[in-house]
C-alpha cells in the first residue's frame, strides 16, 4: 500500500525492494497553456480541413499550405506527447541493496528503464532550482532535480523536486542502497530527524 513519503512522493515496500513513485510536477502554466493550445489545435484543424477539401489549383500557395499542414501535424504530435507526460508521467524508482532501477511511465506505459548498482553510484546530490533567465527574480521550480554519477556519466531524476522531497528521497535511497559516497552521510541524522 502506497504511503506518503514527502510532498508528491509516495513509497511502498515490495518483495523487490522499496518502490518510490515520483509524479511529474505540474505548474500553473500547465493549466493556462493546455486550454490555449487545445483551442489553437481545433481552430487550425478546421482551417486546414477546409483548405484540403476545397478545390485548389496547382500553385505555390497550395504548396505552402501543405507545408503549413505538415508543421501543424508535427506540432500537434509534440503537444499531445507533452500533455500526456504532464498529466500522467511519473518516475518509478525501485530500491534494493543490489540495484537501483529508474523507470519512466506515461499513460501507464513504460518508456525506458535504467539499472544501476549502488556501488557504482557516486556524488548523489540535490540540485536546487535556478533563476529563470528572462525574470531574474523568478526561480523556475522545474529545474531542480536529484543528480548522481555512474562512472563519468551524470544522470538526474525527479525533475521539479522540492528540497524536502529530495532529502526524504535521498534518505530512503541511503537506507536501502548503502551508497559508498556522494551524499554527505554525516547529514543523515539531521535529515532523518527533520524528514521522518
Amino acid at each position: 500500500m502506497l504511503e506518503r513519503l514527502a510532498g508528491r512522493l509516495t513509497s511502498d515496500t515490495t518483495p523487490k525492494g522499496i518502490l518510490v513513485l515520483i509524479p511529474v510536477r505540474r505548474s500553473a502554466m500547465t493549466a493556462f497553456c493546455s486550454p490555449v493550445v487545445v483551442i489553437w489545435a481545433v481552430i487550425a484543424a478546421i482551417h486546414y480541413w477546409n483548405v484540403l477539401v476545397a478545390p485548389h489549383p496547382e500553385n505555390s500557395e497550395f504548396t505552402l499550405q501543405l507545408i503549413a499542414i505538415g508543421i501543424y501535424i508535427a506540432g500537434s504530435c509534440f503537444f499531445a506527447g507533452w500533455l500526456s507526460w504532464i498529466l500522467t508521467g511519473e518516475t518509478i524508482l525501485t530500491l534494493s541493496p543490489d540495484e537501483m532501477k529508474v523507470r519512466h511511465r506515461v499513460l501507464g506505459i513504460g518508456l525506458d528503464t535504467y539499472r544501476f548498482s549502488p556501488s557504482d553510484i557516486h556524488n548523489l546530490r540535490y540540485i536546487p532550482p535556478v533563476d529563470s533567465w528572462p525574470f531574474k527574480t523568478y526561480t523556475d521550480p522545474s529545474t531542480s532535480s536529484v543528480r548522481f554519477r555512474v562512472g563519468h556519466k551524470s544522470y538526474s531524476l525527479a525533475k521539479g523536486i522540492t528540497e524536502t522531497e529530495a532529502f526524504a528521497l535521498m534518505l530512503e535511497m541511503h537506507k536501502v542502497c548503502q551508497f559508498t559516497d556522494g551524499f554527505a552521510l554525516d547529514r543523515l541524522e539531521v535529515l532523518n530527524s527533520r524528514y521522518r
